[in-house]
């Protein structure tokens, strides 16, 4: 399954869990909360079940990403905007990394090609 993010590909949902994860807990760390306190006002089970969503252990359900984002004060659109916006810079630094490589190897093969 191939699921595309305005550019970004993810061969699996585990991907977006985790990416998903990753924004709630930074964007929770930012409003000052703790996860408990999040879990509590967002009607999440569990401080340990938010831990799940964040690192993107269990994958958080449609129901409970809305209510702590109303906790959080974000719009579930400017969410998946923040994530696109930072999964595209994120897509560019990695190719410029594998662009880098291959010029580097280059490199490399030209200067022990004219060292023989």
């Amino acid at each position: 399954m191939l699921i595309t993010l305005k550019g970004h590909n993810m061969k699996s949902t585990n991907s977006i869990s985790k990416l998903v994860g990753f924004h709630l807990k930074k964007l929770r760390i930012q409003s000052g909360l703790t996860a408990f306190q999040l879990a509590k006002q967002a009607g999440i089970k569990s401080e340990q079940q938010l831990y799940r969503y964040e690192r993107g252990i269990n994958r958080i359900g449609i129901d409970e990403l809305i209510s702590s984002l109303q906790v959080l004060d974000i719009d579930i659109g400017e969410f998946f905007e923040l994530i696109t916006k930072e999964s595209l810079v994120e897509n560019e630094l990695t190719d410029i990394d594998k662009e880098k490589q291959y010029l580097d190897t280059q490199i490399i093969i030209t200067s022990s090609s004219h060292a023989n």
